[in-house]
């Protein structure tokens, strides 16, 4: 029996005092999603989260920044099964937030209600 490997990786909820979630809109079909990615060779789901965090919205965060869940989100994707870790990040929503334009065409603080209307898949938001 031949078993696809799971790909991993992790998704960042990132909520302001104000209880908003920055949201960020997806260049390849405008669907909405939090901070996400895989994780490469080498890295842990922090070390990831970092680099994502980077990556996708400009932001300079340390380790220590995220907290961790305990919650993974097991699916199936074109590229086979995935598991990603939910990582929590508490933010100041007047962060400058600088998108990528490679992945991420522009970003959102919203409320809770409204993250979850504009997921497709909708992570679990605390």
């Amino acid at each position: 029996m031949n078993e696809q490997k799971v790909r991993k990786g992790v998704i960042v909820i990132a909520r302001s005092k104000d209880r908003k979630y920055l949201i960020l809109k997806q260049k390849k079909d405008n669907s909405y999603s939090c901070i996400s990615g895989g994780i490469e060779d080498g890295e842990d789901f922090f070390d990831a989260a970092v680099r994502e965090a980077k990556e996708e919205v400009g932001l300079d965060l340390a380790r220590g920044n995220f907290k961790d869940t305990s919650l993974s989100i097991s699916f199936v994707s074109g590229k086979g099964p995935c598991e990603q870790r939910v990582l929590y990040l508490k933010i100041d929503s007047s962060v400058d937030i600088k998108v990528d334009n490679l992945e991420i065409s522009g970003y959102e603080w919203m409320t809770k209600q409204e993250a979850v209307r504009s997921f497709k898949s909708k992570p679990p938001l605390p």
